[in-house]
């Protein structure tokens, strides 16, 4: 097992001891979570794995980009190949499947198999949702309660059983913003932090630069934002820590380079 700086495990969850698993920094696995079986588990930075979140595994893997977010009592199972990228959420409750298997196949049952399934960055299954082995394209979501049989379009949203695209009549779930736009916003985030943390603020304004498009020379030990690219340079600064902890959810997601 390697966990990354700042990440924290309650000490009440159980992992099986077939289980390869890394996970980044400044991550968080909550108190009842189980991961079971044996298979390779790769999680993120700023990732949030909930109380009595389920993880199986039977040689399969589950790979976890950065900054994603799972809610209590989901079931995340990677016995086929379960890919989740940046800045997923998971709302509570819900279950991902990789894998089906339970009528008797020598009686001919033709329901056993594992498969992949994909979840882009930035997809997000608002809560009680059922996936199965599809692939979810980058920004679309699955509404309340949704059943996803079959593969979700980029910027898309969906609903019902089984969850079929109702964006014509709700709208796409995502704007486009100009670079300038974004950037304005991202000041105003720190600035904000600023606040909330004033022993930090003049750390905040010194360190964290906001910018459209990374500088030439990125030996600064400053951590700059990239807006165009939702990148960042990864310092591991006691102030980056802070501000991202602080920043992951609605109010902002970036990916190291």
């Amino acid at each position: 097992m390697k966990i990354g700086l700042r990440s924290h495990l309650d000490d009440s969850i159980k992992i099986s001891s077939g289980v390869d698993i890394e996970i980044g920094d400044c991550s968080y696995v909550g108190p009842g979570v189980r991961i079971s079986g044996s298979g390779r588990i790769r999680i993120g930075d700023y990732c949030k794995i909930h109380t009595r979140c389920f993880m199986n595994l039977d040689g399969g893997s589950i790979e976890i980009g950065h900054n994603s977010w799972f809610g209590e009592r989901s079931v995340i199972d990677g016995r086929g190949t379960l890919s989740i990228g940046n800045n997923v959420g998971v709302g509570i409750a819900s279950q991902l499947y990789s894998h089906i298997a339970h009528g008797d196949t020598i009686e001919g049952c033709n329901l056993y198999g594992n498969k992949s399934l994909v979840l882009e960055d930035d997809v997000w299954l608002v809560g009680q949702c059922f996936m199965s082995p599809v692939h979810a394209r980058k920004k679309s979501v699955a509404m309340l309660g949704s059943v996803i049989i079959k593969d979700m379009d980029e910027n898309r949203i969906y609903s019902g059983n089984p969850a079929v695209d109702v964006t014509q009549k709700i709208g796409h779930p995502w704007v486009q913003r100009t670079n300038q736009e974004k950037l304005e916003i991202l000041r105003d985030r720190i600035r904000a932090f600023s606040e909330i943390y004033p022993q930090r603020a003049s750390d905040a304004f010194e360190f964290l630069v906001p910018c459209d498009g990374l500088p030439g020379d990125l030996r600064s030990e400053k951590t700059y934002i990239d807006i165009s690219t939702r990148k960042y340079t990864k310092r591991l600064s006691d102030i980056e820590m802070t501000f991202f902890s602080w920043l992951t959810s609605y109010k902002g997601r970036f990916t190291p380079l």
